[in-house]
């Protein structure tokens, strides 16, 4: 353009003349254009910006409140789920009672008290109304771990592991105290193979191990201290070094 002050010719961007330094009011506008333009385009991005954000959190809300809906259906099944087995099988258990009762004693009379135990665990029917059942396999149980350390002393006595010691001590105190029944006494039968199973432990105890009535009276605690459990298992220890020497 031609500034009106000197006639010189130069750029309408320009805001001034370049050689008289006259204002140049067509430059000025455009600049004010320009810096319009810029902040209007400032405006639109922040204003894009922020409606992605909203937008954002409320598809981030939609998917926290789908996750809990999610797991409140997953947890409401699997207690509904676990509800309705339940009465399923107390239902199944009600109308089969009397085959169930039947099955369980023959393993029981038959002295079959592992696959007592399995059948039990197996079909759930380890309750009070058939605590007889589930004490003579505990009564088992304990006589089996037993004989199973007896074995371990009988033929491993000069190099009886410590914990060897230890779980024989144990397992002739359960047998011994009669911890045994979750529910109740013992009954009848049951109470005489508790107290077949005493008799061999009091026999290995005062035969093999040695025990004098008081260390067996220790064994018949029904609570043995960590402290009386590492002194019996001592003389346990004491008695294969005694004996293989």
């Amino acid at each position: 353009m031609r500034c009106k002050n000197c006639g010189a010719d130069y750029p309408i961007r320009e805001l001034r003349c370049p050689y008289c330094g006259k204002a140049n009011p067509k430059g000025l506008f455009q600049k004010l254009q320009r810096e319009q333009a810029e902040t209007d385009y400032q405006r639109a991005t922040a204003t894009v910006k922020q409606l992605r954000c909203q937008m954002a959190n409320r598809i981030m809300n939609r998917i926290l409140l789908a996750e809990v809906a999610l797991i409140i259906l997953i947890v409401g099944g699997a207690f509904i789920y676990s509800f309705a087995a339940y009465y399923i099988h107390e239902a199944k258990i009600n109308a089969n009672s009397a085959s169930i009762q039947a099955h369980m004693e023959e393993l029981y009379t038959q002295g079959r008290f592992d696959e007592l135990d399995y059948y039990m665990d197996r079909n759930h029917l380890r309750s009070s109304a058939y605590s007889e059942y589930f004490d003579a396999t505990m009564i088992q149980f304990y006589y089996n771990q037993f004989n199973e350390e007896r074995i371990n002393y009988l033929t491993k006595r000069e190099e009886l592991p410590p914990y060897t010691a230890r779980s024989l001590v144990s397992n002739m105190n359960h047998l011994l105290s009669h911890c045994i029944s979750d529910y109740a006494d013992l009954t009848e039968r049951n109470q005489k193979l508790a107290d077949a199973a005493c008799r061999e432990v009091e026999v290995f105890a005062s035969v093999i191990l040695g025990f004098d009535d008081s260390q067996i009276d220790l064994l018949k605690q029904s609570w043995l201290t960590s402290e009386t459990t590492d002194q019996l298992a001592d003389l346990i220890m004491q008695e294969c070094v005694n004996n293989g020497t």
